[in-house]
Order: structure tokens, then sequence, then C-alpha cells
């Protein structure tokens, strides 16, 4: 077989070398009897002679940076491993050109093509590395690392650390020592009761030993291969990072492959020199793909002096060593429509301190002296200290606002600012038009500031959706009465934000002593259901009467237990369970409109359970639909159309197959939630969701305390609502999720238009079209999915997109 991937004319230079001809070039190639050997401005990389010819080391003006070798493993749905030397007969050749000279390995393999290439170039100690496997039969791939390699164990650590300072992100490579994930007796150490032994989401990693003061980098390629690398600490003396590709890319001719390249740089001397010639451009590649924390100017200075007084956006994060904004602007201005919540943030800063800061919001009132109201809530903006565990490249560390305080007075520290987070909710009654106000700022009571608020309601309606954002909530381990309290606060929070509960109660069945049905409860279920489309306004309810397992095994169910499922009594059960059941959905007309839930992450071994369970329920409700959360499964087609894979997971090549199979697909987990990334991130993912054609996303937690005893969430990453003196509060994070939901109605409500006016009036259908054009800005994939979702970091984009929706959709209303 040849490789598809080089191109014929690359294929008609190839020079193969004896073992025994020296090669005379700048870069140079070596071949020695037990080696060959790429040089280049004092850097000599030493591959094996032998097959599969792998990169050893590396030296620089002879010192040895550190660097050993680079592998390949895959491991087949069988669940046993293949390395590299197993895969068939390896060849090699070497490629040169002018200015460069390459080394290209490659092997064809059972049913499969692997590449490796490594290229010196011009005057440059740097070699770039490209890693490409090709794939016949895909579904017998179930993990493969397209390379791991060690880190030296007992030298500091090299990596990109985003810092705020003076409210800026500043970027540059820290040293981290070698024992960072070892506790003081050298075993792996526990966080919170959870093993914290990785970095993930790594783009740039490196070792350096600060004795002999040399090391090395290795970086991604963001722009062509964008699959980020892990960093993980296997047991004290092995350490290691890799790339290990989660999805198949597929290119133009329909062939499954993975790629990644890398830049591997050497270097001798102090590494923060690296910060300004290697380090600098690099994050800006980062930057420029959306793949690093950054901070756009969006603020606006209302007045200033002794007390600098300014506005930033709702998503905006507002440090406190940040200095007031140049640009200036004489009042906030915001715009909703009926059935919306819209919010703004005011921030202080004052060269003196002061006491007991607090808001006092007027009520907004039409100019055309309508009688209704509008109501400003406000909350202070918490910061807590970011720092260890740390995560990947896009997460900023230092002190990070981002929790709403409930709304009592701060103290204000001199020149530290202080953000408030301030929110107006349109009735779905409220006359369209401009409502105006004051909100004013006391310290200890006394005015000493006030700024003007305009509102521009518009006159369509938000409060039907078409979006179901399932952020599911549970009762904490606490005394019954706190357990409560905090279970009704956190629902207020996540309803508020235009979310709900994701499953309803299953329906209770009673069993006679012979095992037949005697009656099934429905108070639970029906009581679930009018709150969901009542309270929640989903459209949607998952059901989980049929769960046959979590945790990725089975567990008991409504009609036996894991080991009778699939039992003739287990059968007769279910059957007569679902004759009553369906009945039950008929008479309520809620037929259609609930999606059976069958398994939480199954293994593969449980699939074939799955498909039989299915067969015999669909024998008696052939028009239900049935979900599962995890990873696509080829085995499932048959039985799943309402699919529900993690957003990472949910590729281009995924969607088009159930999309063919009359299926549905469906997400599940924030990929950018942690305290230490961007709310935008959040907002953006339901950009994503609707330029992907999702309508229904599921969020496994919003309230994940360790303060309550809970282990893990680095971050706070599963923590989208928050714990403080025993209230909940919201965050930041969880209102970008609300906004991002609006996001999406408005889109719907623009493609909408598109169809209603394209004939009786174009112009607006083509404004409205043009715009949803825009939104694919706001989110986005890589090429090949190796990111299925990019989010804008920019808060302002996401509201010049609301805000020119808004325009078109009232501009539209009434026509």
């Amino acid at each position: 077989m040849q490789f598809s991937f080089i191109p014929n004319w690359v294929q008609l230079c190839l020079l193969t070398v004896p073992l025994t001809l020296p090669l005379l070039a700048v870069p140079n190639a070596e071949i020695q009897q037990d080696q060959i050997v790429l040089s280049n401005a004092g850097a000599k990389y030493r591959f094996t002679v032998k097959a599969p010819y792998s990169l050893m080391e590396c030296h620089m003006n002879g010192v040895n940076t550190g660097m050993t070798k680079f592998g390949y493993a895959l491991m087949d749905s069988d669940l046993s491993w293949t390395n590299d030397i197993d895969l068939g007969k390896w060849s090699y050749t070497i490629l040169r050109d002018k200015e460069s000279i390459t080394l290209q390995t490659m092997v064809n393999g059972p049913d499969m093509r692997l590449l490796r290439e490594y290229t010196l170039s011009g005057s440059s100690p740097a070699m770039k590395m490209r890693f490409r496997a090709e794939y016949d039969k895909p579904e017998k791939v179930r993990w493969a690392f397209l390379f791991g390699t060690r880190l030296p164990a007992n030298k500091p650590f090299l990596r990109l650390f985003s810092e705020v300072h003076n409210g800026r992100i500043s970027t540059c490579l820290r040293m981290i020592s070698n024992n960072h994930f070892l506790d003081q007796e050298g075993n792996l150490r526990k966080i919170q009761g959870s093993l914290y032994d990785k970095w993930e989401d790594v783009f740039l990693i490196g070792s350096y030993d600060p004795d002999k003061k040399i090391g090395f980098l290795a970086m991604t390629n963001p722009e062509l291969t964008p699959w980020p690398m892990q960093v993980r600490q296997e047991s004290k003396e092995k350490i290691g990072f890799n790339v290990a590709p989660y999805v198949f890319s597929i290119d133009k001719d329909g062939k499954r492959f993975q790629e990644v390249r890398l830049t591997f740089v050497p270097f001798q001397g102090d590494f923060s020199v690296l910060n300004k010639t290697i380090v600098e451009p690099f994050v800006a590649r980062l930057k420029a793909c959306g793949f690093i924390h950054a901070k756009p100017q969006t603020a606006r200075l209302i007045s200033s002096g002794n007390l600098d007084v300014w506005t930033d956006l709702a998503d905006a994060r507002v440090y406190p060593s940040e200095n007031a904004p140049k640009v200036k602007t004489t009042r906030v201005e915001i715009f909703a429509a009926r059935g919306e919540r819209e919010s703004f943030q005011l921030a202080l800063r004052s060269s003196e301190p002061q006491r007991d800061i607090s808001l006092q919001p007027e009520p907004l009132t039409n100019v055309d002296k309508s009688t209704r109201k509008i109501e400003l809530q406000w909350n202070p903006v918490m910061a807590e200290v970011a720092g260890e565990p740390y995560r990947g490249d896009n997460c900023c560390y230092g002190e990070i606002p981002d929790v709403l305080g409930y709304n009592k007075s701060v103290d204000l520290s001199a020149n530290r600012t202080q953000s408030f987070y301030l929110t107006a909710t349109i009735p779905e009654d409220t006359v369209a038009g401009v409502y105006k106000g004051n909100v004013k700022i006391l310290s200890a009571g006394k005015e000493i500031a006030s700024v003007p608020v305009f509102l521009r309601v518009w006159r369509f309606s938000l409060v039907e959706r078409t979006f179901v954002a399932a952020l599911d909530w549970w009762h904490r381990q606490m005394p019954r009465k706190e357990m409560l309290r905090t279970f009704a606060e956190t629902g207020d929070i996540v309803i508020r934000n235009n979310g709900g509960l994701r499953w309803v109660a299953s329906p209770q069945p009673e069993w006679n002593d012979d095992g037949t049905l005697k009656r099934v409860d429905y108070t639970k279920f029906d009581v679930d259901m009018e709150t969901a489309q009542k309270r929640f306004r989903h459209n949607l309810v998952v059901c989980r009467a049929y769960m046959l397992g979590y945790d990725h095994r089975p567990k008991n169910t409504l009609f036996g237990s894991a080991k009778m499922i699939l039992k003739p009594s287990y059968n007769a059960k279910l059957e007569a369970f679902t004759k009553d059941f369906r009945a039950h959905l008929i008479k309520k007309d809620w037929n259609g409109k609930v999606i059976m839930d069958m398994f939480d992450e199954p293994l593969d071994q449980y699939y074939d359970m799955i498909n039989q369970v299915v067969t015999r329920i669909r024998a008696i409700a052939p028009e239900w639909k049935f979900t599962y959360a995890g990873a696509y499964a080829p085995a499932l087609e048959a039985s799943i159309n309402f699919w529900n894979l993690p957003v990472y997971m949910a590729t281009t090549d995924y969607m088009k197959r159930a999309k063919a199979l009359g299926a549905e697909m469906t997400v599940y987990n924030f990929p950018y939630s942690a305290v230490t990334e961007n709310p935008t991130a959040v907002r953006g993912l339901f950009a994503h969701l609707y330029n992907k054609n999702i309508r229904y996303f599921y969020q496994w937690i919003v309230n994940w305390w360790p303060e309550c005893g809970y282990n893990g969430d680095f971050q706070r990453r599963a923590s989208i609502v928050r714990l403080l003196n025993g209230h909940v509060c919201s965050t930041q994070r969880m209102e970008a999720a609300g906004s991002g939901i609006e996001d999406y109605e408005y889109a719907v409500r623009l493609r909408q238009t598109v169809t209603r006016l394209m004939k009786s009036n174009p112009a607006i259908a083509k404004q409205a079209e043009a715009l949803l054009e825009e939104m694919k800005k706001l989110a986005w994939s890589t090429k090949y999915d190796e990111v299925c979702f990019v989010p804008e970091q920019n808060p302002a984009r996401y509201e010049e997109f609301h805000r020119r929706a808004g325009e078109i959709l009232d501009q539209a209303e009434g026509l």
C-alpha cells in the first residue's frame, strides 16, 4: 500500500540512502553503523538504525538535552495494545532540498499505515516532527497514542503560565518542580480527595536542567494539527507527555486519519530568554487560533477623580488589580427582549479606602410614561485566588472574579477595583420602548456617584423556548433543612438562567406475587412532567425508567436486579410496564416528549444488552426515542436515536452519521467551564450548538462543592454555582450560560425571520441571514475536528451579535 498523503512529486524525489554512504549537507544527515544522525546549528538528533528508526536522544553542543524516544501505541477493540515495532516492516528514506533535510520513516501495518517525519531546515537547531496514522478499519481502533515520550523525571518542567498582573494577562514560561505531582512521601498527590497527576490541553511543554542550563521545548502546531498534549505522572520515576486523539479526522476522500505536528526546540542558557524569541510569537499564534486566555479591552469610563467609575460587559472579567479604562462613555446602554434578562457590570476604584460601598438602583421607567417599572438587581462580584492545581494552557491564574455575592455592602481598599453585577429582568408583558434610571453608588449610606442607565426593550418575546438546557442539580450531604434550602436556591439560579433538571421521576410499578403487574404509580412522574414543561419550559424530558446501569456497569432496575436483566421474569415485567406506560403517555398527550435513558457511559460489552432491551421496548412502543451518555458507538446505531456525546467528541462525522440514520445529536459537559477560564467560553458553547443544529445540552452537575466534603473539581470546573456563607450564589459562568441560551433563541428567531420574510420583505430577511453567518464566528471547529468547539474570547462580539439580532427581530415584529 502506498501512502496517500505523500505527494507524487515527493515520491519521485525519494533518495534511499545506503548505510555506509555519508551525506554532506547543511543541515546534515549521517548514517553510522548503529545510528542515523541529523544535525544542524549545534543540535544532533540520534535515531536507531534499526526499525522502527526511533528518535532516541538529542544533544545540543555535545550536551544531552534529556529528550528520549517518541513512540506510537494502539489499543484495538479487544483492549490489547500494539506498539510501533510490532506494526510490520518499516522502511526509511531521506529527503533533501536546498534548505532542509528530512528523515522519513514509515510502516504498512495491519489495516493501517504510520508515517513519521523529522525535518531540520535553515540555520535552526529546531526539529519539525510529523506523525500521521491512516486507518482502513477505524472501528477496530479503541485508542491510539500518535506519540508518547518521557520527560526527565529528575528535572524541572517548563510550561506556559498565564497570570493576571495589573488587570492584564501575561503569558510566559514558568519552571515548575519535577516533583510537582508528588507528595512529601513521593506518592502521587491528591487534592480535594482526587488524584492530581496530569495536565491536559497543553500546547507547549519542556524540560530544563538548571545546573547545566540546558533543556528543550516541544510545541504543537496550532494552525495545522491543533491536538493538545497531555502531561502525566505515571509513577515516581515515570512522567511523560503525549498526543492521544479521541476522534478520527477525515480527509476529502473519506479516509480516517490522525495527525500531529510538533516543533522540538533544544536550547542552552537561561530558559527565560526564550520568552521573547520563542514563547511570545507562539502565544500570539495560540491567541489567533482561540486556544489561550485573552482579555480584550471592553470597559468604558463613566467618571474619574478620587473615585473612578466604569462599566463593562457582563461576561468580562474585571480583575481587582485592574485600572480604569481610557475610553469614555456617559451612560450604560443595554438591550433586551420581553421575557429576557440583561446584565452589565459597574466597577469602582478609589485612591482612598471607601467603607460600606453599596448600590441603590432606581427602577427604570418608560420615557413614554408607561406605568411599568423595571427593577435592577445587583451583586458584588467576589474574587478568589486560583493557583494549584494547574490545568491547561487556556487557563489564567491569580485573583479571579467569579462569584456573585449577596447584595450587601462591601469595603473598598485603596487602589483596588471592585465590580458589581447588575441585572434587569423584563417581564413578558412589558411595553416595548426605552426605559431610564440611575444607579446611585453609596459609601456608608451617602451618595458618592451616580450612573445613568438606558434600557431598550424590543417588541418581540423570548418566553417560548426551543432549546433545552438540562443543567442538573441534586440534594447535598447536609442536614435536611439546609439541604432543602440549598436545593431550592440552586434551582432558582438555574431556572433564572434558562435551565432545568434533566430527568423526571420514574413511574413506580407494583408487582403481584406471581410477578404480574398490579399497578403503576405515576404521581411523582406527572408532577415532574408538569414542572419540566411549565417551570423549566422544556419541550423534551428524559426518563430513567429503563436505565440499565451507570458507572459503566449494569445496576439494579425497576424490573429486577442487574443479574436478572433479559431473564424471562425481567422481560415479562418490562413488557407489561411498557404497555401501561405508553398508554399513560398517550392519555396525557406526552407521547413523543419523553426520551428513555438506557445507560450512563457503558462499557463495550454491554452494547448487546442495550440493543436487546430496546428491541423489546420497540415491539410495543416503536415511536419512542432512546439515549445514553457516552462515546459514539456504531454497535448501537440500530437502537439509539437521541445520541448524547461529550461536546469534544461530537464531530461533524458523527453528526452526519446520526442524521443519516434519522437520529438526533445532543451533547453534555461544558468543555471550558473552570473558574480559570473565560465566561465567554461558556456563552460561546450555545453559539456552537446552534451552528451544529443541536437543541439539547446536558451538564451533569452544577454544584460539586469541596466545602461540603465532595472530591475533585479542580478550579471549580463543575461548580457553576457556588456555596458562600451557607447560601448558594450564582457565578459569571452560570450567568454566561443563560446569556448563551438567549443567543441561541435569538438565532432561532432570525432563521424563522429568513423563512417568513424572504418573499415579502427580502431586505430584512437577507440582514437576518447575513447575521447568522456572523454567528459562525462566535464558535467554530478546527478543520478536521481536532478541537470540535473553539469559542470566541471577546465578550464584545457576543454583545454585538445580540444587539444587531435584536434590532432585526424588532424591525421584523408584526411584518
